[in-house]
């Protein structure tokens, strides 16, 4: 018995040596506090499982593959831009109903249009600017502080002068002393101006008309057509615009 028990306490010593040894292989140390990066956990696990680590081009491919699976499998892929095929929405036809001098008037003419046709399809306002005939601006050049500007203003007022501070802008602090549509009227003033030994010049006031139109999507109604737009309350002279693209809010072709 003693033979055997001896015998029992050797294969547990050894099996316990054999256990210990073929484990440490396994273990990678970490610094107390440190937790071990991603890449590590991966290396771990793949020599582990008996995967060899693979090269960067068998990773490269793969990840290509992942990829195009993804992009073809889900809905949620991400595309560049303009590499989807253009749906038939984007060639929609659409046509304008304007112009209106305010946007308000222009959006109450859609809500009697609304009512009277109510098949239209309202796509939105489009706003245009247009450059106009710039005025004549009678002005003496900006002074260097807003102080300044006042005591000078102040001085013209007490002669009789006509006269404001300009509060903003390129010429701010300057002081305006006429507009003018007329060019002829603008430089009488200014030499009345000059001759009073002000200093003043005359430079090009610049300005813009906006006006809107009503687009609608689609094409005209056949009524629209023929027997044309019913009137607006304002003085606006209505028509019907082409335009060239409808994506979004679109670019007039034609302006009246």
């Amino acid at each position: 018995m003693r033979w055997v028990a001896l015998l029992l306490l050797l294969i547990n010593i050894g099996l316990f040596w054999w256990l210990s040894s073929s484990g440490q292989d396994n273990v990678r140390p970490v610094q107390e506090g440190k937790l071990p990066r991603v890449a590590e956990i991966k290396l771990i696990d793949e020599w582990v499982n008996g995967q060899a680590e693979p090269r960067e081009d068998e990773a490269s491919s793969r990840l290509i593959v992942d990829a195009t699976e993804y992009a073809e499998g889900s809905s949620d892929a991400l595309m560049p831009p303009g590499s989807g095929q253009a749906g038939p929405e984007s060639a929609a036809a659409c046509y304008g109903i304007g112009w209106f001098n305010e946007q308000a008037e222009a959006l109450a003419y859609r809500n009697e249009m609304l009512v009277r046709f109510p098949s239209l399809r309202f796509g939105g306002v489009q706003e245009r600017s247009e450059e106009l005939e710039p005025f004549h601006w009678v002005i003496i050049p900006p002074l260097p502080s807003r102080d300044e500007a006042m005591a000078l203003y102040r001085e013209l007022v007490n002669k009789g002068i006509e006269a404001y501070v300009v509060p903003s802008g390129e010429n701010e602090n300057a002081i305006s002393l006429g507009l003018f549509r007329s060019r002829v009227s603008a430089e009488r003033i200014l030499s009345e101006r000059q001759a009073e030994n002000i200093d003043a010049t005359l430079v090009k006031f610049p300005r813009n008309r906006i006006s809107y139109a009503l687009v609608f999507e689609g094409v005209p109604q056949p009524e629209l057509q023929g027997q044309g737009l019913p009137p607006a309350k304002s003085d606006a002279e209505l028509q019907l615009i082409e335009f060239s693209d409808c994506e979004g809010v679109a670019t007039a072709k034609k302006n009246p």
